[in-house]
């Protein structure tokens, strides 16, 4: 439960930081906050598809450690 609360909680968190970004491109408010809305949606849908299938990829942990060395 504290691990959904911590992802919700950076997804909210990123998607407020992007607020700004989204006015400099739309002066309309509804198009910022719905923008932001459906990226917070599309997070949470891609990281459930990527925890039901991060059991089939073989070299996740080795690759996420190697990209995560090199930044």
């Amino acid at each position: 439960l504290a691990v959904v609360v911590c992802l919700e909680l950076s997804d909210i968190v990123f998607a407020v930081d992007s607020v700004p970004a989204v006015f400099a491109v739309s002066q309309d408010p509804m198009v910022v906050y719905s923008s932001n809305l459906f990226a917070i949606v599309g997070l949470r849908a891609w990281y459930r598809l990527l925890a039901k299938a991060a059991d089939q990829f073989v070299y996740l942990d080795k690759a996420v450690a190697l990209v995560l060395g090199l930044v």
